[in-house]
């Protein structure tokens, strides 16, 4: 099992990892220093360490990866795919050097997850980590709300955070859509903030089920703060993310085949999702097209930068064009003609890895959803089935709020909740094998004892 030393800098790297603003470096002796990544990489060594030098952390470890190889082997032909990439197509300065930053700040945490939630005590503690950052979120977006004041600005981050210019300018900036202010809290924009928050969802209705009146108080909290996230963010696509998480989480719960009452509600709640469906489209639809003139005419930039990606597509429709590439070939001026973006991280993977690059992502993301079904209906007690529907339901609903988001802040999240549930599904394989010996045990026990 992971050491003492292991699980603090895992728990302080998770809330990190949520809580800490990814565009805040401080100046060190006149280097920019973060505090996500100092502990992104500081995790990748305690997890790598705990796996070299504990046995029971090494054996669990390998029991989980004969049971997670297709996911394992997609997940690094992602990545060398993308060096390929940007050796090779790319037309981007720096590019593989960049892909490769983007492998250590992101991409670690699946090894990380993978290793670290072997050890059972880490995965118990996954969903209060998560309450915790919701909580702390929601509290400092609500005072941002009530003193009008950007947190950054409040207790003038700007004044000792180094970095990029534009993200400095930007952080003590007030945003404004559709009259009403749109609150970041701790995160690097109000989508970022509203996608990950809303994502928690899965996590408050796990703990409200729960058994303990403790975790059933503290998911009601985490959930009230979820929804006051959604609201004070003041963007749209944070409740479709909410709701995706929502709905997954209620399926995957309800469809369990051992419980008929459960079984039957999953009846009843398909039934009523086909009623619900054109009401549904409409709410979409509304959505999409915006509820204001300033969301409309987001709603168009997204259009012209999926036009215009697509035509660049098909002068290198294979290699694409290399990390950072996204920004030339397809983006629009940003709300305010503040700066060039693209709105939509898969339309940013085809531009800069290719159709193959972005086909390799997505079927990643599939079988990452796959593997927590075998965690899920693999798992041997309830708490663990409900808490791995959680960990898919997170992954499912930040997954879909890529489509209109291609900050890439949400993607750690992804990989540690892949880790998550590929540690979960091999726990349930070592823990069904140790049941079995443990028959097998007995039973020859019994032999010999009649036998004798």
């Amino acid at each position: 099992m992971a050491g003492p030393i292991t699980r603090t800098i895992a728990w302080l790297a998770l809330l990190l990892q949520f809580l800490w603003p990814r565009y805040l470096f401080l100046n060190v002796a006149g280097r920019g220093v973060s505090g996500y990544t100092a502990f992104t990489i500081l995790l990748f060594l305690a997890a790598l360490g705990s796996f070299v030098v504990r046995r029971g952390l090494q054996s669990n470890v390998l029991d989980t990866l004969g049971r997670s190889k297709l996911l394992v082997g997609l997940f690094f032909l992602l990545w060398v795919r993308r060096l390929i990439c940007d050796s090779f197509a790319g037309v981007m300065d720096g590019a593989a050097m960049n892909t490769l930053i983007d492998f250590l700040y992101l991409g670690s945490w699946f090894i990380s997850g993978l290793i670290i939630f072997s050890d059972a005590r880490m995965r118990a503690s996954l969903p209060y980590i998560v309450a915790i950052s919701g909580i702390v979120a929601a509290l400092v977006g609500l005072l941002e709300y009530r003193t009008g004041t950007p947190i950054s600005r409040m207790y003038g981050f700007s004044s000792f955070a180094v970095g990029d210019a534009y993200k400095l300018d930007q952080i003590g900036a007030d945003l404004q859509r559709g009259g009403g202010v749109r609150i970041r809290s701790l995160f690097s924009h109000p989508l970022v903030y509203g996608q990950v928050v809303g994502s928690m969802l899965p996590f408050a209705l796990f703990l409200f089920l729960a058994r303990r009146i403790r975790d059933k108080v503290l998911g009601l909290i985490l959930g009230a703060a979820v929804i006051v996230s959604l609201i004070i963010c003041n963007a749209r696509s944070p409740w479709v993310v909410a709701a995706a998480g929502l709905l997954c989480f209620v399926a995957l719960y309800l469809f369990d085949p051992r419980r008929k009452v459960r079984l039957f509600l999953a009846v009843i709640m398909l039934f009523g999702s086909t009623i619900a469906a054109p009401i549904a489209i409409g709410l979409v639809d509304q959505l999409q097209s915006g509820r204001t003139q300033e969301e409309a005419l987001s709603s168009g930039a997204r259009t012209t930068q999926a036009n215009r990606g697509m035509s660049a597509l098909r002068e290198s429709p294979v290699m694409g064009f290399g990390k950072g590439s996204a920004v030339e070939y397809a983006a629009t001026l940003s709300y305010g003609g503040r700066r060039a973006s693209v709105d939509n991280y898969y339309l940013t993977a085809a531009v800069e890895s290719g159709y193959a690059g972005v086909g390799i992502f997505v079927l990643t993301l599939a079988i990452m959803f796959a593997q927590g079904l075998r965690a899920i209906y693999s798992a041997g007690e309830e708490r663990a089935r409900s808490l791995s529907c959680a960990a898919v339901s997170t992954l499912v609903a930040l997954s879909s709020g890529l489509v209109v988001l291609s900050i890439q802040d949400s993607l750690s999240i992804i990989f540690s909740m892949a880790g998550f549930l590929a540690a979960a599904s091999g726990a349930a394989f070592i823990a069904r094998r140790q049941r079995r010996r443990a028959a097998l045990t007995y039973a020859a026990e019994a032999r010999a004892a009649t036998a004798s």
